[in-house]
């Protein structure tokens, strides 16, 4: 508000007590900043008579509030604290309107902090208004009795608010700028990208064609500011030393790609735009950065461009690295011959390497996603691997053993020993499996090939001693035999007892022998053998001997290669085999003998017990009949063990024996119910 009276100090009453306009004006002129706020709340509240004067900034914050400028209370300074605006009478000014009351201010506003340090009555504000005539402070005079008219005092109080709010205003310059020095230090100077930006001495016209846009570039350019983090990237020590550069100058050392940015920069308009770059610099060294630019344009014309440079070079360093390591580990993992699989969380297969998916026959586009567990273990093992997972999870940290059978794609199966561990993500939590596996098939078959031939060969051991002391016995009892039978006639009734000693003791000696021939192992002839023929002849003898509802096929090779051999052992053998596959066709069936020539590459050799790769000679005895359980085959090739009344159990012992001895191996395929192939692998003759 004007005040249109102009009213002096001098018109007041108690004049001695105030002191005119001019003589305040007098004591602040000279004043800045604090101490011209100081002064004036000093002076005005001599003047007025006031039990206070305040002066207060507006500012922001969690809620508004008004910071003190300075305060004059019961007649000394005081350091008053901000105030918050709500329920304060300054926030009747910020609106840029003055407020005045003669009494009953306190009443007005209890919760003014200010107005009940004095217990006010009276009380006078007015906004210091800025050049937009926004309220950017306020000032205050407050009394503890009541007036009978405030117009004096607000005259007053407006009569210094344009030279409060111009002292405020130039403080709040003083401060943007220190601020805005501040923000520079902090984000530009001290920033650990490189800043700079490039002027040009005169504007360049975006309607030139590229390349004249470029040379101009190139030819007017120079760097017009940059901070310490751009002299280093170029090898300085200061930011001072470049300034002033021409554009082609500091072009020397970029990335020799930098007119084909510019180029696209030209074609895309100037847009904001970020490139990885790989410059030289001062001392040869090529750095990888990341260049972020703005180009100012303006009515046509290129006028300056911003940008910024960050220095990836370690980072790229560091990227490298991994990434041969990565490699080096991926090629690892692809070019051994160990199964490697890795799962997420919820068992899923994320990577399986080369090995694995030749092994098992899958693509790893039909793998990926799925649970490893249902999709390559076998069912009956399932809820042990799962187990075996969920204890894992319980004891991170603890690499695991374990084996398990693998399920290829076409149902063939393998053993392997498994070592497992977990895998975590950042925060150590459980993010996944890994697996490598070695594939223990064959080393599982030798070893079980190995116990039988220990437990074989411990058996022979017993058998032979037993043996010896048996045929003691035996010539004992026949001698004894011959001697009582030499004076006796056949009408003699001891004669028919002595001669069933006799035999019996014949028939023990018959028996001591055949087990006297399974211990010692008798070393067996190596003569070239056809096996073709001896099967022929085996056929022959079986024929007559064949039940009407058992019929023989017999399937020869014409090219069967010879095989080294005893011919009559091989010829017992195959009799063997062929009257066991008739005995186990009680009900009729088929009795197939089949001969061969075979390759075995080392995954068909992995699925046969004791077998490594090679060409082999196959011969094969097959029946359709009972088969048998795993418990008999377990037993299978012991001596004297045997599923059928009156045998003596060495037949397929000795079978086993004689296929040993001749440098093969034999595999049985049995199921209850199905029928029984014995596969005999032999090794060809040398040519």
């Amino acid at each position: 508000m004007a005040n249109s009276s102009h009213r002096t100090i001098a018109d007041a009453p108690d004049k001695g007590k105030r002191r005119s306009i001019s003589q305040i004006t007098s004591q602040v002129s000279a004043a800045i900043g604090e101490e011209f706020f100081e002064s004036l709340v000093k002076n005005l509240a001599e003047a007025l008579n006031a039990d206070c004067v305040y002066i207060g900034e507006f500012v922001g914050g969690k809620a508004e509030r008004i910071k003190t400028l300075a305060a004059f209370v019961n007649g000394a300074p005081k350091c008053s604290p901000d105030y918050v605006l709500a329920g304060n009478v300054a926030a009747l000014v910020a609106t840029g309107e003055p407020w005045s009351c003669t009494r009953g201010a306190l009443k007005r506003f209890p919760s003014d902090a200010l107005l009940l340090q004095i217990g006010a009555q009276a009380c006078i504000a007015v906004p210091l208004l800025d050049g937009k005539r926004q309220a950017s402070g306020a000032m205050i005079a407050a009394f503890r009795h009541p007036l009978p008219d405030t117009q004096l005092p607000k005259s007053m109080l407006e009569t210094f608010a344009p030279r409060a709010a111009g002292e405020l205003h130039r403080k709040q310059s003083e401060a943007a700028l220190r601020e805005s020095e501040q923000r520079y230090h902090a984000f530009i100077s001290q920033n650990t990208d490189a800043l700079w930006r490039i002027e040009f001495e005169s504007p360049i016209s975006i309607d030139l064609p590229e390349d004249e846009q470029i040379d101009a570039i190139y030819r007017y350019g120079y760097l017009a500011e940059c901070n310490e983090a751009m002299a280093r990237l170029l090898g300085y020590d200061r930011a001072a030393q470049l300034i002033g550069r021409g554009f082609e100058e500091l072009a020397r050392h970029a990335d020799p790609r930098l007119r084909e940015d510019l180029r696209s920069a030209i074609r895309s308009g100037y847009r904001f735009d970020t490139v990885e770059t790989k410059p030289v610099d001062r001392d040869g060294r090529t750095r990888h950065l990341v260049r972020t630019q703005w180009c100012i344009v303006d009515s046509g014309k290129l006028l300056r461009i911003w940008g910024t440079h960050r220095d990836i070079t370690e980072s790229k360093r560091v990227e490298e690295a991994l990434h041969a390591s990565e490699r080096r580990l991926s090629e690892l993992l692809e070019t051994m011959h160990l199964l490697t699989v890795m799962l997420d969380g919820d068992g899923s297969i994320t990577f399986c390497n080369d090995y694995m998916l030749r092994l098992t026959g899958w693509q790893a586009g039909e793998i990926v996603g799925k649970n490893w567990v249902d999709l390559m273990i076998p069912p009956e093992e399932r809820e042990k691997l799962r187990a075996e997972f969920a204890s894992a999870r319980s004891n991170p940290p603890a690499p695991r053993h374990f084996e398990s059978t693998l399920v290829g794609r076409d149902g063939r199966r393998w053993l392997v020993a498994w070592e497992s561990t977990i895998l975590s993500d950042s925060k150590g939590r459980v993010a996944g499996f890994a697996g490598v596996g070695r594939d223990v098939t064959a080393l599982k078959a030798f070893q079980s090939e190995r116990f039988e031939f220990l437990k074989l060969d411990s058996i022979r051991r017993s058998i032979a001693k037993v043996v010896h002391d048996f045929s003691g016995v035996l010539t004992i009892i026949s001698g004894h035999c011959a001697i009582l039978l030499q004076d006796r006639q056949e009408a003699d009734p001891a004669y028919v007892s002595l001669m069933e000693i006799k035999m019996a003791a014949e028939r023990g000696a018959a028996l001591a022998e055949q087990l006297l021939a399974f211990s010692t192992r008798t070393e067996l002839g190596h003569e070239l053998l056809a096996l073709n023929t001896l099967i022929a002849q085996v056929g022959r003898t079986l024929q007559p001997l064949l039940p009407e509802n058992v019929t023989l096929h017999i399937e020869l090779d014409p090219s069967l290669e010879r095989v080294r051999g005893d011919a009559s052992s091989f010829r017992e053998m195959l009799l063997n085999l062929a009257v066991n596959a008739i005995d186990a066709m009680p009900e009729g069936g088929r009795l197939t003998i089949h001969s061969s020539n075979i390759e075995l590459d080392e995954n068909s050799a992995s699925l046969l017990p004791g077998m490594s790769s090679g060409n082999f000679v196959l011969v094969a005895i097959a029946d359709t009949g009972i088969g048998m359980s795993q418990e008999v085959r377990a037993h299978l090739f012991e001596p004297f063990f045997s599923t059928k009344a009156g045998s003596s159990g060495l037949g397929l012992s000795s079978v086993y024996g004689i296929v040993q001895q001749s440098g093969g191996h034999i595999v049985v395929d049995t199921e209850a119910g199905i029928g029984t192939t014995f596969q005999i692998y032999l090794p060809p003759a040398p040519v």
